[in-house]
């Protein structure tokens, strides 16, 4: 036996071989036992170090473990944090429901969509609620509900005309408007004829949805309004800009040399400016060399019809309705007397000839250039016959005479030629004459 003055203890008596005797274990020194296997229905120690042990089976009321190797504990019930393991799976199965049914949620700026895009970027500015539409790909989204500005629509039979039916008014001819609706069947609106004064600024003439007549408005929001759409706009004069329907071609606002054909055949419409093109009238044109009917064949046997840009042209048949006169004048003729043709002898005087000036000027030494002819009729005279035998006959002839001065003014004469048969005297009257221009 060892003494000391801090503890004491007995060592422990060895056992007999062939004897069992048992151990107080709590006089066992520690680290004094070794074995590979150890079989005891109890046993009991404070702190056990077990490095490579195989436990059958084992009720252990509390463990604390570094490391628990997976596989190697097997339970038919564990529960973690007061949920069954089976719970936990079930849960994890299925994870949507269950954060849906917590109080945290997902932050979409942490969910990552692909790349560096996450789901907040889909959202719309200024509303969290709604996504960006103009990143959304064409022809992924269908709606049964759109504005009608959204939509396809068509006009037919509607015609746009400015200043008509005066000026500075925009008119439209009866027609008709067609769409799909929200169901998707056709709807077909019938516009009536109508039209609009311009005053200043810009007028738009719109269509609202399911309406059967056009609207006018200087308001642009108004036009462009939800189920309103912008059928054309009006600025006064020839500024007529339709996006929809048909317009008149304003020949004035054609620029020059921008329309050309290698054949233009019209008909029966006559045109701007009162031109019809085909077996019609043309009242403004330019002609680059000829212009020739069909059938034109040149010759005095020839048949149609030639206008050449030298100024020359073939013709078969011309009437000429237009005012030839140039000038017209009267000429006060006194008493006169003069030897008529038969010989026989007025009262007094040979007073044959008498002549007028005219305003007409002429070259002074190369006459006329162009052919005139001029007509003459009396007012007031008074004729004695020899005999009432209803052969008399008297009268003024009228003759045009480029005669030349010896100083200016140079112009045309008209010399009258009394003409008589039958007649003793002839008293005071006045000649009225017409010069007409012919060539």
């Amino acid at each position: 036996m060892q003494t000391g003055s801090a503890e004491s203890r007995s060592e422990p008596t060895p056992y007999a071989p062939g004897s069992f005797t048992y151990i107080d274990g709590n006089s066992i020194i520690t680290d004094t036992i070794k074995a590979r296997a150890v079989d005891t229905p109890n046993l009991l120690a404070t702190i056990a170090t077990i490095r490579e042990a195989f436990i059958t089976d084992a009720h252990v009321v509390e463990l604390s473990a570094a490391t628990l190797k997976a596989g190697t504990a097997l339970t038919g019930s564990l529960t973690v944090n007061g949920q069954p393991l089976a719970t936990i799976k079930n849960q994890a199965e299925d994870p949507a429901a269950r954060i849906n049914a917590a109080n945290t949620q997902i932050d979409p700026g942490k969910i990552r969509i692909s790349g560096t895009t996450t789901l907040s970027d889909w959202r719309k500015g200024g509303d969290e609620t709604r996504i960006d539409g103009g990143n959304i790909s064409a022809n992924t989204v269908k709606a049964n509900a759109l504005e009608i500005g959204s939509r396809n629509i068509t006009l037919t039979g509607i015609q746009f005309e400015h200043n008509s039916p005066s000026t500075n008014k925009v008119s439209w001819t009866a027609g008709y408007i067609r769409y799909i609706d929200d169901t998707g069947a056709t709807v077909s609106r019938s516009i009536p004829a109508g039209n609009a004064t311009w005053s200043s600024g810009v007028m738009y003439i719109y269509w609202a949805k399911g309406s059967n007549a056009f609207t006018t408005t200087s308001t642009l929001s108004i036009a462009m309004a939800t189920d309103n759409v912008c059928i054309a706009t009006y600025e006064g004069g020839t500024k007529l800009d339709a996006d929809y329907g048909r317009t008149i071609v304003d020949g004035a606002s054609i620029k020059t040399g921008t329309v050309t054909a290698t054949q233009l055949v019209k008909t029966a419409a006559v045109l701007t400016d009162s031109a019809q093109i085909g077996d019609g009238i043309i009242t403004n044109a330019k002609i680059g060399n000829i212009i020739q009917s069909s059938n034109f064949v040149t010759g005095e046997d020839g048949v149609g019809w030639q206008i050449n840009k030298a100024g020359s042209a073939e013709f078969n048949s011309v009437k000429i309705r237009r005012q030839l006169a140039v000038q017209t004048g009267t000429f006060n003729v006194s008493a006169t007397t003069a030897t008529l043709l038969d010989g026989k002898q007025l009262t007094s005087g040979p007073i044959r000839y008498v002549y007028t000036e005219t305003s007409v000027g002429i070259s002074a030494w190369a006459g006329a250039k162009r052919t005139y002819l001029a007509v003459a009729g009396m007012v007031g005279a008074t004729a004695t016959a020899q005999s009432a035998t209803g052969a008399e006959l008297w009268g003024w002839v009228a003759h045009v005479a480029p005669l030349t001065r010896w100083s200016d003014p140079q112009n045309l004469r008209i010399i009258f030629e009394l003409w008589a048969q039958g007649i003793t005297s002839l008293s005071a009257h006045q000649i009225k004459w017409t010069l007409y221009e012919v060539s």
